[in-house]
Order: structure tokens, then C-alpha cells, then sequence
């Protein structure tokens, strides 16, 4: 149990929430149940201090439909950054979906790929679902980060699922 007082009993008790069947506030990650940190500075201090440069934050949106769409949320949102920044799909070398629900990656590649199993394929491989401890943005920014500079390439794009 994650939480101090709860219980599995307790937890069976609990009612459905966003008109699904078994998501409960009990068996939905909270807000507080990783933490992770980063640090963020210019190129140039980075440079001055020595320190290994893992990646450029260079754009971010955000996203948002209603709780049956969560499965295409990132694809949305990574549609969007593409388009802001003018790039393409086949432009990134890494995906990153963070999210514990196996649905939502696939469903979000499929939309990437515009239904070609052959991209899809492509896409798949391409993306890491990292979501195991349910950690922050920051963590997540970390392993997109460690991703490109373990694998040598240059571009990645991420999508985080947040519940509130």
C-alpha cells in the first residue's frame, strides 16, 4: 500500500472515477509518489563549469482531452511540439511515453505512424515507456536526456501522462 493508513480492503471500496470501471483513487498513482531533480542552465555556464552537456530543452506544450482520450493524449501533444518546431516524426531518433498503462504508448505510436504497421513498427522501437516509479517531469526529462546520449542520437521527443 502506498499510502500510510490504507488497506486493500479500503481500497475495494472505493467508486469508480472519470466514468471508468476499475481506475480509483486508490489504484491511480498519486502526486507524491516519486521525486527526482535536474539541473538547468545555459550552454555557456555549463561549458564554464566543465560539465557534460546531455540534451536542449527546446520547446514544450501541453495537452489535454477528455479521461477516455488518455491513450492519444501524447500523440497530440507531440503533433503539436512537431508542428511548433517545424519538424516531422522521422525527424526524432528516440520517443519517450511515460506512462504505466501499456495502452497508452501503443495507441499513441499508432497515431504517429497514421496506421502503417511498418512505422509503427519503426516507432515502437524507437520509444522508451518509462513510467516503472511514476516520478515528475524532471526525472523524466533526465532519462530522455540519457537516452540520446547513451544511444548517440540527437533528437527525442517526450510525453508525459500527468494526473491530477
Amino acid at each position: 500500500m502506498h499510502r500510510p493508513n490504507g488497506s486493500i480492503a479500503a481500497t475495494e471500496m472505493l467508486p469508480p472515477v472519470f466514468g471508468a470501471k476499475t481506475t480509483t483513487a486508490g489504484n491511480a498513482p498519486g502526486l507524491n509518489d516519486g521525486s527526482s531533480a535536474i539541473v538547468v542552465m545555459t550552454e555557456k555556464k555549463a561549458k564554464e563549469l566543465g560539465l557534460t552537456i546531455l540534451g536542449t530543452v527546446v520547446d514544450q506544450v501541453g495537452d489535454t482531452d477528455m479521461p477516455y482520450g488518455i491513450s492519444w493524449i501524447p500523440a497530440s501533444a507531440i503533433k503539436k511540439i512537431l508542428s511548433r518546431t517545424g519538424n516531422t516524426i522521422d525527424d526524432i531518433d528516440l520517443i519517450e511515453i511515460n506512462e504505466a498503462f501499456a495502452a497508452m504508448p501503443l495507441v499513441s505510436t499508432r497515431i504517429l505512424s497514421e496506421n502503417d504497421d511498418k512505422k509503427w513498427y519503426e516507432r515502437i522501437k524507437k520509444t522508451n515507456v518509462n513510467d516503472r516509479y511514476r516520478r515528475s517531469g524532471q526525472h523524466h526529462r533526465r532519462t530522455i536526456h540519457q537516452g540520446l546520449y547513451h544511444r548517440h542520437v540527437n533528437h527525442a521527443n517526450a510525453g508525459n501522462c500527468s494526473r491530477i
